[in-house]
């Protein structure tokens, strides 16, 4: 089946780390639905998105790596891979720890760790926890973790400016490690909007379009080059897109055409609206890879 990124992760992507989904869904109001959602087609899905690919791969080879270091750790490893997927976060977190307290050498658990206690709104907890990752082990994805990690902001603990150019380090060295990583590269897209780099956001869009063109994650950072742009016509056309790969499901693909509507009406709309909505990526997606 495919799997699609709901509104919550899109609520996350908004910037809604500082509330919960909920309420970030209540703070939209009534406002009357822009646009129509389509239909689905049944006999011909869109092909799988490339994160997912690329995590269920990590995944196997994550626990089959642990399988010969220690059985039983490798078992908790996939109960908390299970807790994730049913976003259960604090069961998730909580099994992440038990299996890196098991096999501190298995630096995976300290990242998937951090983006739990990120979805949990743990701020502080999940940059300690990512931090500690990269200084055991200074491989991309850690990196591109702990970037994420770096511009994520919560009411009580916002991204500073420090952050975010440490962020942009992490990214850079993440993307020199692994330029085909869709998950590095989505990052140094996200780090690039997070810091407002238009040149460096170019760059990794670039990036995005010669390597995944089809991908859902390009045609989200596509809609949001185009909005920023001025060209809202070509942004709903990639949004549409985006949801047509599987990336969106019909309320986010909604939600998505509402701050599109909005940032034509006022362009201050567009700078304090899309600029956070393509800053964060800590849902289904950006864990599922870590």
């Amino acid at each position: 089946m495919m799997t699609r990124v709901p509104l919550a992760a899109i609520a996350l992507a908004a910037g809604a780390l500082i509330m919960p989904p909920a309420i970030a869904d209540q703070a939209e109001g009534d406002q009357v639905s822009i646009g129509t959602p389509c239909e689905v087609s049944q006999a011909s899905p869109p092909p799988e998105l490339e994160v997912l690919l690329q995590g269920r791969e990590a995944d196997r080879r994550h626990t089959a790596q642990l399988e010969k270091v220690d059985p039983e750790a490798a078992e908790l490893f996939r109960q908390a891979n299970a807790a994730r997927d049913r976003e259960d976060h604090a069961e998730a977190s909580a099994l992440y720890q038990q299996v890196y307290d098991m096999v501190p050498s298995f630096v995976h658990a300290l990242v998937r760790q951090c983006g739990e206690e990120m979805m949990l709104g743990h701020r502080e907890m999940g940059v300690a926890l990512c931090r500690n990752a990269v200084r055991q082990q200074e491989s991309a994805r850690n990196l591109a973790a702990l970037a994420r990690t770096l511009i994520a902001g919560t009411e009580n603990f916002p991204s500073r400016v420090p952050d975010k150019l440490e962020a942009v380090r992490a990214a850079t060295r993440a993307f020199e490690l692994a330029p085909d990583s869709i998950f590095v590269v989505t990052t140094l897209c996200m780090v690039a909007r997070a810091g407002e780099d238009r040149k460096l956001f170019g760059q990794c869009l670039q990036r995005l379009e010669a390597r995944f063109p089809s991908d859902g994650e390009t045609h989200y950072f596509q809609m949001l080059q185009a909005a920023q742009d001025g060209r809202f016509d070509d942004a709903e056309s990639h949004l549409a897109q985006a949801r047509d790969s599987g990336l969106l499901d019909d309320e986010g693909y909604e939600a998505g055409l509402r701050y599109l509507y909005e940032s034509r009406r006022s362009p201050m709309h567009l700078a304090s609206l899309l600029l956070p909505f393509g800053g964060i990526w800590l849902g289904i997606l950006g864990a599922l890879i870590a």
